[in-house]
């Protein structure tokens, strides 16, 4: 997997390359990456809102590109670190929701299943089908 990391209108340093990285490994590390090809990891600072009194915010953007999907995440927080981390988590939790979704799809033709209708008369019993 192809690792990026860019830093928008501030200078990323070492360490916090570092600990983008960290952050990353800690998150998707122990999870089943194998069919993503692409990581771009975009961190970047937002100065319009420092003008009005507050102070400045760190953007994270993440993007995860395989052949057939693309995941795209997007967190700001006031803290560089906590604007990784929840975007990092946030990221972990879509790879978990769609591999568990991908693992118990009903998929056609693979196995046919018995159904079972109830007759309402009191004759009858259930019949298979």
């Amino acid at each position: 997997m192809r690792k990026q990391i860019t830093f928008r209108k501030f200078k990323g340093f070492d360490h916090l390359r570092d600990y983008v990285e960290m952050a990353f490994d800690q998150s998707i590390g122990k999870l089943d990456t194998s069919h993503f090809a692409d990581v771009n990891i975009i961190i970047g600072t937002d100065h319009a809102r420092h003008k009005d009194g507050r102070p400045p915010q760190f953007l994270c953007e993440a993007t995860l590109k395989a052949k057939s999907q693309k995941i795209f995440v997007k967190k700001l927080d006031t803290d560089f670190q906590s604007a990784v981390r929840k975007c990092m988590k946030a990221l972990s939790d879509i790879i978990i929701k769609k591999s568990t979704a991908r693992r118990h799809k009903i998929r056609r033709g693979l196995a046919k299943i018995d159904q079972i209708i109830y007759d309402p008369s009191p004759s009858s019993s259930f019949a298979e089908i």
